[in-house]
Protein backbone atom coordinates (compact mmCIF):
# COMPACT_ATOMS: atom_id res chain seq x y z
CA UNK A 1 0.00 0.00 0.00
CA UNK A 2 1.30 3.41 -1.06
CA UNK A 3 1.83 5.69 1.87
CA UNK A 4 3.09 8.91 3.54
CA UNK A 5 4.59 9.15 6.45
CA UNK A 6 5.09 12.23 8.56
CA UNK A 7 6.84 12.57 11.67
CA UNK A 8 7.22 15.48 13.70
CA UNK A 9 9.39 16.39 16.67
CA UNK A 10 9.95 19.24 18.82
CA UNK A 11 11.81 20.16 22.24
CA UNK A 12 10.73 22.54 24.22
CA UNK A 13 13.74 23.96 26.52
CA UNK A 14 11.31 26.06 29.67
CA UNK A 15 13.56 28.55 31.81
CA UNK A 16 14.68 26.07 34.45
CA UNK A 17 16.18 24.23 31.41
CA UNK A 18 13.91 21.20 31.76
CA UNK A 19 13.41 20.13 28.33
CA UNK A 20 9.76 18.66 27.11
CA UNK A 21 9.76 16.73 24.06
CA UNK A 22 6.27 16.25 21.89
CA UNK A 23 6.43 13.84 18.69
CA UNK A 24 3.63 12.98 16.42
CA UNK A 25 3.25 10.53 13.79
CA UNK A 26 0.68 10.01 11.02
CA UNK A 27 0.54 7.67 7.94
CA UNK A 28 -2.14 8.45 5.28
CA UNK A 29 -2.63 6.16 2.44
CA UNK A 30 -2.86 7.76 -0.37
CA UNK A 31 -3.78 6.08 -4.34
CA UNK A 32 -2.17 9.29 -5.92
CA UNK A 33 0.59 11.44 -5.45
CA UNK A 34 2.24 14.76 -6.72
CA UNK A 35 5.69 15.94 -6.08
CA UNK A 36 6.78 18.95 -7.47
CA UNK A 37 9.86 21.82 -7.18
CA UNK A 38 9.52 24.95 -8.56
CA UNK A 39 11.92 28.00 -8.82
CA UNK A 40 10.64 31.15 -8.15
CA UNK A 41 11.82 34.38 -9.23
CA UNK A 42 11.88 37.59 -6.92
CA UNK A 43 7.97 39.22 -7.06
CA UNK A 44 6.88 36.44 -9.07
CA UNK A 45 3.70 34.39 -8.22
CA UNK A 46 3.48 31.16 -9.45
CA UNK A 47 0.08 28.31 -9.55
CA UNK A 48 1.40 25.30 -8.39
CA UNK A 49 -1.70 23.09 -8.06
CA UNK A 50 -5.00 23.65 -10.31
CA UNK A 51 -6.95 20.99 -11.06
CA UNK A 52 -9.88 23.31 -12.07
CA UNK A 53 -7.90 24.13 -15.70
CA UNK A 54 -4.51 21.66 -15.53
CA UNK A 55 -5.89 18.50 -16.89
CA UNK A 56 -2.09 16.84 -16.22
CA UNK A 57 -2.60 17.19 -12.19
CA UNK A 58 -2.41 13.45 -10.66
CA UNK A 59 -4.40 14.58 -7.34
CA UNK A 60 -7.51 16.21 -7.94
CA UNK A 61 -8.39 17.03 -4.61
CA UNK A 62 -6.07 16.16 -1.26
CA UNK A 63 -5.68 14.37 2.26
CA UNK A 64 -2.13 15.80 2.62
CA UNK A 65 -0.36 18.66 1.37
CA UNK A 66 3.23 19.27 2.10
CA UNK A 67 5.11 22.90 1.16
CA UNK A 68 8.39 23.67 1.92
CA UNK A 69 10.27 26.89 0.82
CA UNK A 70 14.22 27.83 1.05
CA UNK A 71 13.25 31.14 1.91
CA UNK A 72 10.04 33.00 2.54
CA UNK A 73 6.97 32.26 0.53
CA UNK A 74 3.44 33.35 0.55
CA UNK A 75 0.91 30.61 0.29
CA UNK A 76 -2.78 31.51 -1.05
CA UNK A 77 -5.38 29.30 -1.21
CA UNK A 78 -8.27 29.58 -3.23
CA UNK A 79 -11.57 27.91 -2.04
CA UNK A 80 -14.44 27.58 -4.77
CA UNK A 81 -12.36 28.61 -7.79
CA UNK A 82 -16.15 27.59 -9.50
CA UNK A 83 -17.79 30.51 -7.81
CA UNK A 84 -20.67 27.69 -6.52
CA UNK A 85 -21.16 28.93 -3.57
CA UNK A 86 -18.85 32.24 -3.26
CA UNK A 87 -15.17 32.22 -3.97
CA UNK A 88 -12.66 32.77 -1.05
CA UNK A 89 -9.09 33.29 -1.03
CA UNK A 90 -6.63 33.27 1.65
CA UNK A 91 -3.08 33.66 2.67
CA UNK A 92 -0.50 32.22 4.95
CA UNK A 93 3.10 33.29 4.79
CA UNK A 94 5.48 29.84 5.02
CA UNK A 95 8.66 31.00 6.40
CA UNK A 96 12.12 29.67 5.15
CA UNK A 97 12.93 25.91 5.59
CA UNK A 98 9.82 25.70 8.25
CA UNK A 99 7.04 23.20 6.39
CA UNK A 100 3.73 23.97 5.95
CA UNK A 101 1.45 20.73 6.04
CA UNK A 102 -2.29 19.91 5.73
CA UNK A 103 -4.22 16.89 6.42
CA UNK A 104 -7.22 18.11 4.32
CA UNK A 105 -8.21 20.17 1.36
CA UNK A 106 -11.25 21.28 3.69
CA UNK A 107 -12.50 25.33 3.81
CA UNK A 108 -14.80 27.63 4.14
CA UNK A 109 -16.43 29.53 0.78
CA UNK A 110 -19.42 32.08 1.05
CA UNK A 111 -17.86 33.78 4.73
CA UNK A 112 -20.46 35.52 5.68
CA UNK A 113 -19.60 38.39 8.59
CA UNK A 114 -16.28 39.36 9.95
CA UNK A 115 -15.92 35.29 11.21
CA UNK A 116 -14.10 33.54 8.26
CA UNK A 117 -15.32 29.96 10.30
CA UNK A 118 -18.64 30.22 9.07
CA UNK A 119 -19.97 30.00 5.73
CA UNK A 120 -20.02 26.45 3.12
CA UNK A 121 -17.74 24.20 3.76
CA UNK A 122 -15.89 23.28 0.49
CA UNK A 123 -12.58 22.41 -0.45
CA UNK A 124 -9.30 24.03 -1.26
CA UNK A 125 -9.21 24.56 -5.49
CA UNK A 126 -5.95 26.59 -6.49
CA UNK A 127 -2.86 27.09 -4.41
CA UNK A 128 -0.09 29.71 -5.69
CA UNK A 129 2.87 30.67 -4.37
CA UNK A 130 4.41 34.31 -4.50
CA UNK A 131 7.96 34.99 -3.66
CA UNK A 132 8.18 38.08 -1.49
CA UNK A 133 11.86 37.81 -1.49
CA UNK A 134 14.89 39.66 -2.82
CA UNK A 135 16.04 36.20 -4.57
CA UNK A 136 14.79 33.34 -6.34
CA UNK A 137 13.68 30.72 -3.79
CA UNK A 138 13.06 26.84 -4.17
CA UNK A 139 10.05 25.36 -3.06
CA UNK A 140 8.79 21.99 -2.86
CA UNK A 141 4.70 21.02 -2.74
CA UNK A 142 4.27 17.13 -2.05
CA UNK A 143 -0.12 16.35 -2.52
CA UNK A 144 -1.35 13.19 -1.86
CA UNK A 145 -5.22 11.85 -2.25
Amino acid sequence: MAQVKLETSLEITDTDSAIKPITTSKTINYTALEEKEYVIATATNKIVWDPTTDGSEAVTDFDFLYIKSSGNADVEFVTDVGGEVGGEAGTVRVIGNTPLVLGADDSYANVTGVVALGGTLDVIDKIRIRNPGSSSITVRVILAT
